[in-house]
């Protein structure tokens, strides 16, 4: 049996389309096999010493440890 690594990455962007542009670059130019785009995700952080809330959307990718340090 093969033992394969495999690793989700996280990451957001402020944008569906970009999130959608993105996903398909990376899926495909094969360095993730798969990535689930989560709709407006409400982030909470400090910016310029102000709290600050906007709406993300998550790319949540799933790839291979090897697959990573091409």
């Amino acid at each position: 049996m093969i033992q394969k690594n495999f690793v989700i990455c996280l990451t957001t962007i402020n944008n569906s389309k970009r999130a959608e542009k993105i996903a398909q670059d990376l899926v495909l130019k094969k360095l993730v096999a798969c990535v689930t785009i989560i709709p407006k995700a409400l982030s909470i952080y400090s910016w310029k010493n102000k709290i600050v809330k906007s709406h993300e959307w998550i790319l949540m990718m799933k790839t291979q440890k090897n697959w990573l340090k091409n």
